[in-house]
């Protein structure tokens, strides 16, 4: 296969290709550090967080690390001054809140997600500053405190979950009852991928890559693909995959089903 940009758009636009490249970009991210081009900052991996968060509250530079990796949080990362002092106290607060979780289900995560926003904004507000994509981070750190069972929201995963399931969850959620909601339906669309899911995520397994543990990081991942807006994101995505030898072999491997 040539992987021309109509290749590359043809696929990444549909759903079992969307997941292909999803299954592939979660292990990567799982396993691979990557040096950043900006600063030479070489970023955690997912399994590095993880793990640091299993051991107990996230020290500040991991914490920073992660911000940077996922561009949220805009502040406190900045100023530099008493940032240390600022990121310990925000995980000091945030810690308690998800590790402490009772069960699982939509309705408490999504509970936990605003408790945890009350309680990192009243941290940065203590400081004299007003937080930034503090709703993205708490979310996304939700994940990596309960990655078997949560997801990480943005509105690029939300315009293709209500496009994916006709659904309608507003574009920015307020409330823990809008964050129960999407999470509900993401497991609805979850249930419905989880067998392509599967299949793809045992291919790589038998072809030495590893099995990747955490299924709906796939789907998270592919509703981010189908949420980009821009052809020419989408092919680029596809593109820089398909450079990997590893990789290509993976999406070649489903091609009849990825050309639909």
């Amino acid at each position: 296969m040539t992987w021309n940009d109509a290749d590359c758009l043809k696929l990444g636009r549909t759903r079992f290709g969307a997941l292909t490249w999803g299954g592939l970009e979660a292990r990567n991210q799982w396993i691979d550090p990557v040096n950043l081009d900006r600063k030479n900052v070489v970023r955690p991996t997912d399994a590095q967080i993880v793990a640091a968060v299993r051991e107990g509250p996230l020290s500040a530079a991991m914490l920073q690390a992660f911000a940077q990796e996922y561009r949220v949080f805009h502040y406190p990362l900045a100023p530099k001054d008493g940032r240390e002092a600022r990121l310990a106290a925000i995980a000091q607060a945030l810690d308690p809140i998800y590790r402490g979780a009772p069960d699982t289900a939509a309705e408490t995560l999504a509970r936990l997600w605003w408790q945890a926003i009350e309680a990192v904004r009243d941290v940065v507000v203590a400081h004299g500053k007003r937080p930034s994509m503090l709703r993205s981070f708490c979310m996304k750190m939700l994940w990596f405190y309960h990655p078997q069972a949560a997801t990480m929201w943005d509105d690029y995963a939300l315009r293709a979950l209500n496009r994916e399931l006709g659904t309608r969850h507003p574009g920015k959620i307020d409330t823990a009852e809008q964050a129960s909601a999407f999470l509900a339906d993401f497991e609805r669309l979850f249930a419905l991928a989880e067998p392509d899911i599967a299949r793809i995520l045992t291919h790589i397994e038998t072809q030495g890559g590893g099995r990747y543990a955490y299924d709906r990081r796939v789907l998270d991942k592919a509703l981010w693909l189908l949420g980009v807006k821009e052809d020419e994101r989408v092919i680029e995505m596809m593109q820089r995959m398909a450079r990997d030898p590893f990789n290509r072999a993976v999406m070649e491997h489903f091609l009849p089903e990825l050309r639909g």
